[in-house]
């Protein structure tokens, strides 16, 4: 029994995409929260497509044009990942991936003073750029170091200057933050009511 013939054949290899995000380093960080780009490369003897992915809502919605290799987006997280998927347009649809880190480098702002007395200025104990950590919490002690406050997490309502409903006297207080984010110092400090 011999071989069948059927003539010469012809084989094409196709290299698998390679995606990569920027430098390729794992993370980089932002100064502070504005929009930035993400810029995304892909090398393939084929023709390639892009897409871009966050598993966060916000950030995932914030993607200005996800089919290209380059965009911009936003965070309102300290941490949130975006992923890079290249895939080739061929049949055989073969795919890479590359994922970035995208870290805020938030610096909070605490004043030392405000003033609940109800002319709409400073009525609150407002925690400047604290929304990012999505966790943390407030506590606020009297000068006999009895707890007066402690917020839910994330510090959906910040401190008001009263206990129970009623107002508190004219003094200075201790507030403790806890952020509950790895790499980010909790603090604490001395703030003053005044009414």
């Amino acid at each position: 029994m011999s071989a069948l013939d059927l003539g010469p054949a012809e084989v094409q290899v196709v290299g698998k995409p390679v995606a990569l995000i920027g430098n390729g380093e794992p993370t980089f960080e932002l100064v502070e929260p504005k929009p930035f780009t993400l810029d995304g490369t892909g090398s393939s003897p084929s023709s390639i497509s892009f897409a871009w992915f966050s598993d966060d809502d916000f950030a995932n919605k914030s993607i200005t044009d996800a089919f290209s290799s380059s965009t911009q987006a936003m965070v309102q997280a300290i941490k949130t990942k975006f992923r890079l998927f290249v895939t080739l347009t061929s049949p055989l649809a073969c795919r890479d991936t590359a994922e970035v880190e995208v870290i805020q480098n938030i610096r909070l702002i605490v004043p030392n003073t405000f003033t609940p007395n109800g002319d709409g200025n400073h009525d609150i104990f407002e925690i400047f750029n604290l929304q990012y950590f999505k966790n943390a919490t407030v506590e606020i002690f009297n000068q006999w170091g009895e707890r007066v406050f402690k917020s839910e997490p994330g510090y959906p309502t910040p401190w008001d200057g009263k206990r129970g409903g009623q107002d508190l006297a004219e003094s200075t207080y201790y507030y403790m933050i806890d952020l509950k984010e790895k790499g980010f110092n909790n603090q604490s400090g001395y703030l003053t009511l005044v009414r």
